[in-house]
C-alpha cells in the first residue's frame, strides 16, 4: 500500500470546520456535521438498524442514538430528514466519486475538496471515510480493476477460444472513466515512482487473470504467452481510449482469436 498522502490540501489539517464531539470511550472523536446527518438520514429514512450505521460509518452507538433522538426531539413528526441529497453517498460513491475526478483532470486534481464537491458531500465526509487520500487511492484502484475486469471478461469462466475476451471493446465504451483511470494513474507512476508498486500490483493481477483465462482454452503454463497477450490487449484499451476507434479493437480481438485458436490446436 502507498505510504504517503497523494496531495496536501490548503492548511492539511484534520480539523473539520463544524463538528460533533463523540465521548463514547476513553479518548474524545469529532464528527463533522455532514457525517452526523448521513446518519441519521440512513436511520430515519433508510429504515437501517442504528447498528448497522454506527459499525458502518465508524461512529459510537450511544452517539448515533443522541443524535436521533435529539433530531426527533427536535422537529415536528412530518419534518423531513436532515437537508442532504436523498441518497448521500456512503464509502462507495465517494470512491466512485475519486475515480470520476482523476478520470477527467488527472491524479493531481484529486483532493478531500475535489472529490467531496464530485460527491455533492462536505469534504469532513470524505475525511471520515479515508484517513488519508492514499487509501482513497488504493481503494479507488481495486475498485476499477475488479469492475474493469468483470466487464471486459477477463473473470469469465468460458473455455472457448471464440469469445475470449468478447466484450472488450465495449465495456471500454460502457466505462471509459475507469480505463481513464487506470491509464492516468499509469502515466503518474512514470513521474512518481512511488505509486509504482500499485499500478505493479495491478499488472500483475490482471496478467494472472489472462493467464488463467489462456490455461482455461487450453493454453497452459505459459507466462510469456499471457504476458504478450496482456501487453496487445493493453495497447488495444489505450488506444481506443485516446481515438475512440472500437472497430480496431474489435478487428484486433478477432484476428487474436485466431492466433490463440492455431496455438491452441497445435497443443492438443
Amino acid at each position: 500500500m502507498v505510504q504517503r498522502n497523494v496531495h496536501h490540501e490548503t492548511g492539511g489539517s484534520m480539523r473539520q470546520s463544524r463538528h460533533e464531539t463523540r465521548t463514547d470511550g476513553p479518548t474524545a472523536y469529532r464528527y463533522d456535521s455532514s457525517v452526523r446527518d448521513v446518519a441519521v438520514r440512513r436511520v430515519t429514512v433508510g429504515g437501517e438498524p442504528q447498528v448497522t450505521v454506527a459499525r458502518d460509518m465508524g461512529v459510537g452507538e450511544s452517539t448515533l442514538r443522541r443524535w436521533v433522538a435529539n433530531w426527533r426531539a427536535s422537529k415536528p413528526a412530518d419534518s423531513p430528514p436532515p437537508a442532504l441529497r436523498a441518497t448521500a453517498p456512503g464509502r462507495q460513491g465517494l470512491v466512485e466519486a475519486a475515480v470520476r475526478v482523476v478520470s477527467r483532470g488527472g491524479l493531481r486534481t484529486m483532493t478531500y475538496r475535489s472529490v467531496a464537491a464530485e460527491a455533492g458531500v462536505s469534504h469532513g465526509l470524505v475525511r471520515h471515510y479515508f484517513g488519508n487520500l492514499d487509501e482513497l487511492l488504493v481503494v479507488a484502484m481495486e475498485d476499477v480493476m475488479t469492475r474493469t475486469m468483470e466487464s471486459g471478461g477477463m473473470l469469465s469462466s468460458s473455455s472457448s477460444v471464440a469469445d475470449f475476451l468478447m466484450d472488450l471493446e465495449e465495456s471500454v465504451e460502457r466505462d471509459a472513466e475507469s480505463q481513464a483511470f487506470i491509464s492516468e494513474m499509469v502515466v503518474e507512476a512514470r513521474r512518481q515512482p512511488r505509486l509504482r508498486p500499485l499500478v505493479g500490483h495491478m499488472y500483475e493481477a490482471m496478467r494472472a487473470s489472462t493467464q488463467v483465462q489462456l490455461d482455461q482454452r487450453g493454453l497452459s503454463n505459459d507466462a510469456v504467452l499471457a504476458a504478450l497477450v496482456f501487453a496487445a490487449l493493453d495497447g488495444l484499451v489505450f488506444q481506443q481510449l485516446a481515438l475512440d476507434d472500437p472497430d480496431t479493437t474489435r478487428r484486433a480481438l478477432e484476428r487474436l482469436r485466431e492466433v490463440l485458436a492455431i496455438l491452441s490446436s497445435s497443443q492438443a
